[in-house]
């Protein structure tokens, strides 16, 4: 699209977006004011609604909850005054919820806990305390942020509670032992990890210990899973492939597994036999040898052809033979044309197998035995140390909520109320915050008014780490949520760079990201972006090559770059991204060097400056009177400033006796040179008086 089509489609978006009927799934890239859009929308809607509490924001993070509200207030106190910054749009919502503020006699302004703007985690919180027996999560828990104490003492006191009414516990915990090299340390980090990671996999284990058998409901379950991933690999191969071309190369593939068999080799070409392979699971093992015969083993496009993948040598006595190599790099060379097809057809080799080997499910059906009872232990600890992790606080939440055939009170007193929600960064969801959204909103039903508003940015999703699956954006946008239809826009200009950036990134990520969306992949295609109309001319992307390895150089470079752009423009505001903290080492130490201001977070620690171990050194030696070594670091500091041959002469004398002791002794202090002990002289009573009062202000010692 050109750019005009870019910045219409983007202005008829955003107008779309504030139509309060409707709900929507917004696409909103970097930098496209998407904070803005989401406020804008809240204000509209708070125009439109009998009550506040009505509408429901939820973020995922406690600064992005901070900075909508904060917005929010701020359109309504400053919407009046014409000197403010507030867009003209943003202005008359804002003004048109003061009216029904004054209306309705709200009180925003003095009461702004009425907007109710939360973090996913804060909601989760208050629907689990809210019915503590109902969510099986009890009453006074706390948070605990980390967790990972709490998962290790589930897995140790799995090992240590194994029930000895069933002896399939105790074999499947000596199974993975025995996987393990009977490493039982290995074996409980294995379970924490796992522990952590429950939101994914506790939901579909079976609840019955007999479904873990041979040919149990699991089993079937998860074989099903591997052929649907299969199936559906393929079906998006059969789709992007030309047929014409897939056609053409399958007849030379079938050609080279003729050859291959009469040479007596073995390939996977082999399989290539008649016809063109579909998106069955009997079809996988033609798409890998058609993967063989097209590509390297790295993945690349085959450029040359040999009998090792069933294409003979030219031979004077059979001139077909050069014809048909002629032909067979005619197709791979058309093949090399369409990059699209290089990854995905190379995935086919390590598509897995449909069904387990038993040998391979005893394993496995050992593992989910063992989680299914550490997920039990993890509650006794939680209930024992009065703290729960977030993914418990959220999956009581959704328990609370009851499901869509059979709500509890909690939801159906939330359906009567609730009449739009709104979600920042929806592409970071889990399956389980999908699952909270479809109970929060199971009773709506097309055209009563109530509304979803979904805004955020596949393309950018960082929280896989938490269980976000991109794909779940995109099957929200295609199929919707629950019985809600969503219509999707997509935002289209970055106010936030100038055009030869933007230039740039549609330039580059175009063919960074693939060119379709995957959502069993979570493959996000890019959606192109245009500049504001305002944006300048400045900037963009430039390469600067080093033809020499040395981060002496480089940082000298860095700096230079930093200096000029300063000498051009000296308020300009200047970030250095690595890839690692420690290629940042020598670029602070040149930074520091030519007096070059910066600010940097756990790059330069304050622990490792001088003053900071100084103080540290005189914290220790006021705590305890024989650590020796705090007590030269103090007499080294530059309030006091003795050599190391001055503390030789004070301390090498008696090994055993206090420092503060030794220092009192005037015959010690003799042996000093006359500098040395005025500056002894001059401190030691600073030290005599905090010893004195050490026991009226101390710090308290932790537990």
């Amino acid at each position: 699209m050109q750019p005009a089509d870019l910045l219409r489609a983007d202005e008829d978006a955003r107008a779309t977006a504030l139509q309060v009927d409707r709900s929507f799934i917004v696409q909103a890239p970097a930098g496209s004011g998407k904070t803005e859009l989401l406020t804008q929308r809240f204000l509209a809607l708070l125009a439109v609604v009998d009550r506040p509490e009505a509408l429901l924001a939820i973020t995922f993070t406690r600064k992005a909850a901070a900075e909508m509200r904060n917005r929010i207030l701020e359109s309504l106190r400053h919407c009046e005054e014409p000197q403010s910054k507030l867009r003209d749009d943003t202005r008359s919502l804002a003004r048109c919820v003061l009216e029904v503020d004054t209306r309705n006699d709200w009180g925003l302004l003095r009461n702004p806990s009425r907007l109710r703007v939360l973090t996913i985690d804060a909601l989760n919180q208050s629907l689990a305390r809210r019915l503590p027996v109902l969510s099986g999560l009890g009453a006074g828990l706390g948070i605990d942020e980390d967790g990972l104490e709490l998962y290790e003492e589930a897995a140790e006191r799995l090992l240590t509670h194994l029930p000895a009414d069933d002896p399939r516990v105790a074999e499947a915990v000596a199974i993975l032992l025995e996987h393990l090299d009977n490493n039982v340390g290995r074996l409980i980090g294995l379970v924490s990890s796992m522990l952590a990671r429950r939101e994914a996999w506790l939901p579909v284990l079976p609840a019955s210990i007999d479904d873990y058998g041979q040919a149990g409901e699991a089993r079937l379950a998860l074989e099903a899973a591997r052929a649907a991933i299969v199936q559906d690999h393929l079906a998006g191969l059969v789709e992007a492939f030309p047929p014409a071309l897939l056609a053409e190369a399958c007849v030379y593939a079938q050609g080279a597994a003729q050859v291959l068999r009469q040479e007596g080799k073995e390939s996977p070409i082999l399989a290539c036999g008649q016809g063109v392979p579909g998106a069955d699971i009997d079809d996988v093992a033609h798409w890998q040898g058609l993967a063989e015969f097209l590509l390297t083993g790295k993945g690349e496009p085959r450029k040359s052809f040999t009998v090792a993948v069933g294409v003979r040598a030219q031979d004077r006595k059979r001139p077909e033979l050069a014809a048909l190599k002629v032909r067979i790099q005619s197709v791979a060379d058309e093949f090399a044309r369409h990059e699209e097809l290089f990854e995905p057809l190379d995935a086919t080799r390590a598509l897995p197998p449909c069904e387990y080997q038993d040998a391979e499910w005893t394993v496995l059906k050992s593992l989910l035995l063992v989680l299914r009872l550490a997920a039990a232990e993890l509650k006794f600890v939680f209930a024992e140390r009065k703290a729960a992790d977030y993914p418990e606080f959220a999956a009581a939440a959704r328990q609370a909520l009851g499901t869509a055939a059979e709500p509890t009170d909690t939801a159906l007193v939330l359906d009567a109320r609730l009449r739009h929600v709104l979600v920042d960064e929806f592409q970071d969801t889990s399956e389980g915050q999908v699952q909270l959204l479809r109970s929060l909103t199971a009773g709506w039903e097309r055209g009563d008014g109530r509304t979803l508003f979904l805004v955020g940015d596949p393309m950018q999703s960082i929280y896989r780490f938490r269980n976000a699956e991109v794909g779940l954006f995109l099957d929200v946008r295609d199929r919707g949520l629950g019985d809600i239809e969503l219509e999707p826009l997509t935002l289209r200009v970055n106010f936030r760079s100038t055009r030869p950036i933007v230039q740039w990134v549609n330039q580059a990520f175009a063919r960074v990201l693939p060119p379709r969306d995957d959502v069993l992949r979570g493959a996000v295609k890019y959606a192109e972006s245009v500049a504001a109309p305002q944006a300048t001319d400045e900037g963009g992307v430039h390469v600067h090559a080093f033809l020499r390895s040395s981060r002496r150089f480089e940082a000298q470079a860095v700096a230079d770059i930093i200096q000029r752009r300063h000498a051009a423009k000296s308020d300009a505001r200047i970030a250095i991204l690595v890839q690692g903290r420690s290629h940042l080492l020598d670029i602070v130490a040149e930074l520091a060097r030519r007096g070059i201001r910066f600010q940097a977070t756990d790059i330069d620690p304050l622990g490792a400056r001088p003053a900071v171990l100084d103080l540290l050194a005189l914290t220790r030696a006021l705590a305890h009177l024989g650590d020796r070594a705090a007590w030269i670091g103090v007499l080294r500091a530059p309030w006091c400033g003795l050599t190391l041959a001055d503390c030789l002469a004070l301390l090498g004398g008696d090994r055993h006796a206090s420092v503060p002791r030794l220092l009192r002794e005037e015959t010690l202090r003799q042996k000093l040179g006359t500098e040395a002990r005025h500056r002894l002289e001059r401190c030691l009573p600073v030290l005599e008086q905090a010893l004195d009062e050490k026991r009226r202000f101390w710090t308290a010692r932790r537990r």
